[in-house]
C-alpha cells in the first residue's frame, strides 16, 4: 500500500508500484525507464531550498528521511505525502541505486486539522462560557445603576468579613452614609438627575476606599462601607474624606446639572462585640448617620462620640 520507487546510480525509475502511480496524474500506467527528474509533479513537491533526497542519498549514500510534501497542491487531487529515500547497496556495501518510499498521511494530516479546529472551538466555547459566567455574577452581585455590590451581595462578603475578624481579633469598622435631601433633588431634576447624582457619588466612594473594602448600595441613596483591619479613628478619616471629596467634586461631575450641589451624611461604628453580628454593626452605624442628618447634614458621626 506504500508508494515506493527504486532508482539506479542514474536516477532512472527501475520499477515502481502501483501505489506510486496512484499519487501521480491520472491516466499514468508506467514511469519505468523515465529519469525521476523528468516527474514534474514529484520534483515541484518537493522542497525547493535543496536539493531532492534522492539525489542527496545517491550522492552521499546516507538516508535521508521524513520529507514532508503536498502531491498535486491547489487540485482536488491533492495529497499530502512523507517520503523516504535510503540507499540501495551490494555486498561491498557500494551504492547502486536509491529506494523511494511515500506514504500518504493525508487522512491524519486532515484528523490532525479536524482536531485542532474542535479545539480551538472548545477553547472558544470555554471561553465564551466564562465570559458569561462573569455576566451572571455581575448581574447577580452588582447594582446596576452604581456598579457597587448591591445589598445582598455586601450583606453575604461582609458576614464573611466579619466572622473573618472577630476570629482573629483584628479591628473592622462600618460606616453608613447617604445623599443630604435626595428627595428635593429628585423633584428638581427628575429621576433621571438622581440617577445621575447616585453615579457619581458611588464613583467618589470607590475611589477614595483602600483595595479590599467594600462598597454597597443598601438602598435608594443609601450606602453602606466595610472597612476591615481599621479602627474606629481610620474610619472616621476615611469617612471625613470620602464626605470632602463628594462635597467638592461630586456635583460638577454632573454635566447636564450645572447648579446642582451633592454632599452626603456619615455614620461610623467599630466591630467591638463578642459575637460577630453585622445587623447589630450596621444598626449602630446608621443611628450615627441618623444623628449627623439631625445635627445638619454633610458630616461625620461616630456612634461612640456623639454628643446630644
Amino acid at each position: 500500500t506504500e508508494a515506493q520507487l527504486v532508482l539506479d546510480p542514474a536516477g532512472h525509475v527501475m520499477l515502481a508500484n502501483r501505489a506510486f502511480l496512484a499519487l501521480g496524474p491520472e491516466g499514468a500506467t508506467t514511469v519505468v525507464g523515465m529519469k525521476i527528474a523528468e516527474l514534474d509533479w514529484l520534483v515541484r513537491a518537493m522542497p525547493q531550498d535543496a536539493p531532492p533526497p534522492w539525489q542527496r542519498v545517491l550522492e552521499s549514500g546516507r538516508s535521508v528521511l521524513s520529507i514532508e510534501a503536498r502531491l498535486g497542491d491547489g487540485t482536488p487531487h491533492r495529497r499530502d505525502v512523507v517520503v523516504n529515500c535510503s540507499p540501495v547497496t551490494d555486498g561491498y556495501r557500494r551504492t547502486r541505486g536509491c529506494l523511494v518510499t511515500l506514504s500518504d498521511v493525508t487522512e491524519l494530516h486532515e484528523r490532525t486539522e479536524g482536531l485542532r479546529v474542535a479545539l480551538a472551538d472548545l477553547h472558544a466555547s470555554r471561553e465564551e462560557i466564562r465570559r458569561k459566567n462573569e455576566e451572571l455574577t455581575q448581574l447577580a452581585t452588582r447594582d446596576p445603576l452604581t456598579g457597587c455590590l448591591n445589598r445582598r451581595a455586601f450583606l453575604s462578603e461582609s458576614e464573611l468579613q466579619l466572622a473573618a475578624a472577630a476570629g482573629n481579633g483584628s479591628p473592622l469598622s462600618c460606616i453608613m452614609c447617604d445623599v443630604d435631601h435626595f428627595k428635593s433633588i429628585n423633584d428638581r431634576f427628575g429621576h433621571g438627575g438622581g440617577d445621575e447624582v447616585l453615579k457619581a457619588v458611588s464613583k467618589a466612594l470607590g475611589r477614595g476606599l483602600r483595595t479590599g473594602d467594600l462598597l454597597g448600595r443598601y438602598g435608594g441613596e443609601e450606602f453602606c462601607i466595610l472597612l476591615p483591619n481599621a479602627t474606629l479613628d481610620q474610619a472616621l478619616e476615611i469617612a471625613e474624606r470620602l464626605r470632602a471629596e463628594i462635597e467638592s467634586h461630586a456635583g460638577s461631575a454632573i454635566r447636564e446639572f450645572a447648579d446642582v450641589k451633592v454632599t452626603m451624611s456619615f455614620g461610623v461604628e467599630q466591630y467591638a462585640d463578642a459575637t460577630p453580628d453585622f445587623a447589630a454593626l450596621v444598626d449602630r452605624a446608621d443611628q450615627a448617620l441618623y444623628h449627623s442628618k439631625k445635627n445638619g447634614r454633610n458630616r461625620v458621626t461616630a456612634r461612640g462620640r456623639m454628643q446630644t
